[in-house]
């Protein structure tokens, strides 16, 4: 259950079946990585991503995202930006730095719409950035680009 503040901002199963349509089930299999520390953004990721056919991973901070990167290989990285531990910046160095990791792409979520925060995910090697708050739309449209754009 959502907060009511929330609500407004999620958008149900039934209104992204058109992105859905057009992803091969190719993408459906796709194991995401999701390390986001606020709990309930977490678990609305992971409610949408399962709902929608992706096989999930969760990590509520940083160090524990790069363990469960390093041991479950996924397709695709969700990384908040903010976090204690390791902030996202430093979850994306870590990854670059081992073989095994090095080529996941990643994509940043952030509530931080600036030019400096673009700049330095780009300069690290990340993929791109979804902007909070997001809707289920804009979520599933932007891992069905990665997707494409990464797994051809």
């Amino acid at each position: 259950m959502l907060p009511k503040a929330c609500e407004d901002r999620v958008i149900l199963k039934s209104d992204a079946l058109v992105l859905l349509d057009q992803t091969s089930e190719k993408q459906l299999m796709t194991k995401v990585l999701i390390i986001e520390d606020e709990e309930i953004l977490r678990e609305s990721i992971l409610n949408i991503l399962e709902t929608n056919g992706f096989i999930t991973i969760e990590a509520g901070d940083g160090r524990s995202g790069v363990q469960l990167a390093k041991q479950f290989v996924p397709d695709l990285i969700l990384c908040d930006v903010r976090m204690p531990e390791f902030n996202g910046y430093e979850v994306l160095q870590k990854l670059r730095q081992d073989p095994i990791t090095a080529k996941i792409p990643l994509l940043f979520l952030t509530a931080e719409n600036i030019q400096n925060v673009k700049d330095q995910a780009q300069e690290l090697g990340a993929h791109g950035y979804l902007f909070k708050p997001f809707t289920t739309a804009q979520l599933l449209q932007a891992i069905a680009q990665e997707l494409r754009d990464c797994l051809g």
